[in-house]
């Protein structure tokens, strides 16, 4: 698995102007995701639209170029939080499902 550089112009604060900052970003592997979500019927297709939309570390660590400071981008936050809406109403879905098919009891 390989890495790749996103390079964008953020405002630091450390420098107070606007500046190039730098992340690294690894490759996803989609077979690998594709066979999991296959063999888990499905299940794994919430880690994979977490990991290509971009929720992990590294997407929220832009390093200034000049100074080294961490420098975060607007909307992360916004994305984060929508993502996190998505699942657990997916997870909502499938506990419903699980709760009108039988599998699980109350």
């Amino acid at each position: 698995m390989g890495y790749k550089t996103i390079t964008k112009n953020l405002y630091c604060k450390n420098c107070q102007k606007n500046v190039k900052a730098t992340a690294e970003e690894k490759d996803i592997n989609h077979i690998l995701h594709l066979i999991l979500s296959v063999l888990t019927v499905g299940i794994w297709l919430i880690v994979w639209i977490f990991i290509s939309l971009g929720i992990n570390k590294q997407d929220n660590e832009f390093n200034c170029v000049e100074c080294g400071n961490k420098v975060l981008t607007k909307g992360q936050k916004v994305k984060n939080i929508i993502l996190l809406i998505f699942a657990l109403a997916f997870i909502g879905i499938l506990i419903f499902l699980a709760l009108k098919m039988g599998v699980i009891g109350l």
